[in-house]
């Protein structure tokens, strides 16, 4: 069960999605990522509606080294997306991702320098970088993805605890969930060989 609860503190609105289950709520705390692709915990959502009332819908984000294997626009290896997803209807980023005005990783790297993330959005109509992508194959259900960006001298720490934020814009933090979760980064499990002769 959950409750859309939006908080204002004299000077701003921020919304969140509270779940009656405890245990549920704790998750968004200790998050695992990082063991393999696309190692995601998903948790629920409340998408606004035109008609005002919500949209249950799962949100996860995950983060991924992929070693020496350039994966992104600035010559990075890391990878990380936040992923919203419904089971009916299909999302657009025309209809989601004008809401949003940032979103952000950030944590300590190795050598002791913090890891912030780039929004880098690649359609200038967004302040994110939003794709859209079939996650069913067999409904041909269409998703979101959020994707970040990194600086190629960027090195995640096995353990250490990457915190994810997405913000609304100011004027629709009183419709819009401020999505905030903690990710505990493992190194991807190693490939294992054969030694079939």
């Amino acid at each position: 069960r959950n409750y859309f609860t939006t908080v204002f503190d004299g000077k701003q609105f921020e919304s969140y999605t509270m779940q009656k289950n405890k245990q549920s709520m704790e998750k968004r705390i200790n998050a695992p990522t990082g063991r393999y692709l696309y190692q995601i915990s998903f948790f629920d959502y409340l998408l606004p509606r035109p008609n005002g009332d919500y949209l249950v819908a799962e949100i996860g984000n995950y983060i991924y080294h992929h070693g020496t294997q350039v994966i992104g626009p600035h010559g990075e290896s890391i990878d990380s997306d936040l992923n919203l997803r419904t089971y009916n209807p299909n999302l657009y980023c025309a209809d989601v991702a004008i809401w949003y005005g940032s979103h952000v990783i950030a944590g300590q790297g190795d050598y002791q320098v913090d890891i912030i993330s780039d929004p880098n959005p690649y359609d200038p109509t967004y302040l994110i970088d939003c794709y859209e992508y079939i996650s069913n194959p067999t409904t041909r259900q269409q998703s979101l993805a959020f994707d970040l960006s990194y600086s190629p001298y960027d090195e995640l720490l096995d353990g250490e605890v990457y915190s994810y934020i997405l913000r609304p814009k100011p004027e629709l933090a009183d419709r819009v969930e401020e999505f905030k979760i903690n990710m505990i980064y493992h190194s991807p499990k190693p490939l294992r060989s054969s030694n079939k002769k």
